[in-house]
């Protein structure tokens, strides 16, 4: 006995298991914690393993994790503590700076104690934002984020991507 198949059939067993593969795909599991959590650091006395949200780590040759190192507020440290703060408060980063770059022409930078900040490059300018996290600086405006942070000469490195930091000098 022969039995006869039917193709629109076929197709049809066809199509709605595909999309049933597609639907399964896509509910697939999510990450059980944050993606890099936990780093890992070896040395040639051990490994350390750090909690990189509580700040929490572990030694290879220890049972438990060991407690994190946090620092005291501010308002509790004694005044040579508060002398030596990497802190960089937003007065530190404020007024305009300036780079006579060999190619490009004048590049300034002001910031504003307001929170605005505005790029120059010859004639043209954008303004945008700035917002301080620990010791850098990132100015966002409508064409570009930059982040920027003094260094120990007390010019202005400012960082585009993953391009290399330049040398702001403070405009006189």
């Amino acid at each position: 006995m022969t039995r006869r198949v039917d193709r629109r059939s076929v197709v049809l067993g066809i199509v709605l298991g595909g999309g049933l593969c597609v639907l399964i795909a896509a509910a697939g599991d999510e990450p059980a914690g944050p993606v890099g959590r936990f780093q890992i650091d070896c040395t040639q006395n051990g490994a350390y393993l750090v909690d990189t949200i509580t700040g929490r780590v572990w030694h290879n040759s220890e049972r438990d994790f060991r407690s994190p190192k946090l620092r005291a507020d501010s308002a509790t440290e004694g005044p040579a503590a508060a002398r030596t703060s990497t802190a960089r408060t937003p007065a530190t980063f404020v007024g305009a700076w300036v780079l006579n770059h060999p190619t490009e022409g004048q590049l300034g930078i002001r910031i504003e104690p307001d929170g605005r900040a505005i790029l120059t490059e010859g004639n043209k300018s954008w303004e945008g934002k700035w917002r301080i996290e620990g010791s850098l600086m990132t100015i966002t405006t409508e064409q570009e984020t930059v982040t920027a942070q003094l260094d120990d000469q007390g010019r202005l490195l400012v960082k585009e991507g993953s391009g290399e930091a330049i040398a702001f000098k403070r405009a006189q």
